[in-house]
């Protein structure tokens, strides 16, 4: 469980990446909380869009919500 109790990680939330500053802002364009959807298990549930590369790239659910900084939310959560 994140330790940020108070914050909520949806579809259209705002973050950005302390140990990847060049990245810019990022956007979560999908959230799947079985996993990616592939054919192995996955504990990457985020698809986070970077505005700057204009790349997409699926995120662990620890590291976004314990790593990255919320940059904006709209103060509902998935689950």
């Amino acid at each position: 469980m994140s330790s940020k109790n108070n914050e909520h990680y949806n579809v259209g939330t705002l973050v950005t990446d302390p140990n990847y500053p060049e990245d810019g802002v990022g956007i979560i364009v999908k959230v799947t909380l079985e996993g990616r959807e592939h054919l192995y298990v996955s504990d990457e549930v985020y698809r986070v869009h970077s505005f700057v590369s204009g790349h997409s790239i699926w995120l662990d659910k620890e590291y976004v919500e314990d790593e990255c900084t919320l940059v904006y939310s709209s103060g509902t959560t998935a689950y």
